[in-house]
């Protein structure tokens, strides 16, 4: 808002923004959200002028040193600059093509009069292929996801220049989660893994992660 009073602090977050899009050659600002919220995260969606955003959180903010909040806020950048929420986009939208594909002619093999083994061996294989295609779409979402964050994580260092302020920042990010239970969440759901991917901190260990674990996250930034 631009007839909004900017606190200190509202302009230093304002500040850095400008100064990675700078760094990233993105050739314009992103537009500047703060969440009122005491978790600790950030997120970046679009991928041009028209529709780029970084968001940060208060309790981010209030948490994290002057370094250690310019590399998340790099590491966001990093996703615009990459375009991770474009390459998201379309990788949703075709695997949903897929799966619609898939469920239209499984039903049309299912209902058909046809008995040969040929036809038989068709409905089996698409009805198999029914179970199959959303896990294995699924856990290729999340690969991607989990890849797109490395590519982030090393952007922030790239455009900072200080690989530490990362690696400080995702501890800190890390050691709040765990220490407040009511950050946690059980929703396993497509639209929860969706908005988790966005964030630049959630809980990862597994194949159904969205994120790389915080263990993995930190020695690729230390070149381990």
């Amino acid at each position: 808002n631009p007839n909004m009073t900017l606190t200190d602090q509202d302009r230093r977050v304002v500040n850095m923004v400008e100064e990675m899009a700078i760094s990233a050659n993105l050739g314009y600002t992103p537009k500047i959200y703060l969440m009122e919220t005491e978790q600790m995260n950030a997120f970046a969606a679009g991928w041009n002028q028209h529709n780029a955003l970084v968001a940060v959180t208060s309790g981010l903010l209030s948490k994290l040193n002057r370094s250690e909040v310019q590399a998340v806020i790099a590491h966001e950048v990093g996703h615009i600059l990459h375009g991770d929420s474009k390459l998201t986009l379309y990788v949703g939208i075709l695997a949903n093509v897929i799966l619609t594909l898939t469920n239209i002619l499984g039903r049309l093999f299912f209902f058909s009069r046809s008995r040969n083994n040929n036809a038989n061996k068709a409905k089996l294989l698409l009805l198999v292929l029914n179970f199959v295609l959303p896990v294995i779409t699924q856990v290729l979402y999340l690969y991607l996801s989990r890849t797109r964050e490395y590519m982030a994580d090393a952007a922030s260092v790239q455009l900072t220049g200080d690989n530490q302020a990362m690696i400080s920042a995702l501890k800190k990010i890390s050691g709040d989660y765990e220490a407040h239970d009511n950050y946690k969440t059980t929703d396993r759901s497509f639209t929860e893994q969706y908005r988790a991917a966005a964030y630049i901190f959630s809980k990862g260990d597994s194949l159904f992660s969205t994120h790389p674990s915080i263990e993995n996250r930190l020695k690729k930034l230390r070149g381990e």
